[in-house]
């Protein structure tokens, strides 16, 4: 079966909304993804953090707690790129749209 095929099967078999689907997971990656690189790296995972803080505190709710499900997307976020850091030593995790996609099939 060639790649062509392939894709024309999965297209008849998910329709457009698998396309969709694709689209709004690439498009919520460029949000978190601040500086463009095609990866949330620690930079941008902390710039994330700073930002669900902030909007707690616009909102009057501590963080974690009545805070609208896009803040836990970015701690989640956050405390993947920060969990895998500790785990590898420091050096930087790929957090790219590929894993983004694994992580958040379905994102905010």
């Amino acid at each position: 079966i060639s790649l062509h095929t392939w894709v024309m099967q999965l297209d008849r078999f998910f329709g457009s909304s698998w396309e969709q689907s694709l689209q709004r997971v690439s498009l919520s990656f460029q949000i978190y993804d601040l500086d463009g690189d095609g990866i949330v790296s620690i930079e941008d995972a902390v710039a994330l953090a700073g930002e669900v803080e902030r909007l707690a505190g616009i909102w009057g709710q501590p963080v974690g707690t009545g805070t609208p499900s896009i803040c836990d997307e970015m701690r989640l976020l956050y405390g993947k790129v920060a969990e895998a850091t500790d785990l590898c030593g420091g050096r930087m995790l790929t957090l790219d749209l590929f894993l983004f996609n694994q992580l958040q099939p379905d994102p905010v």
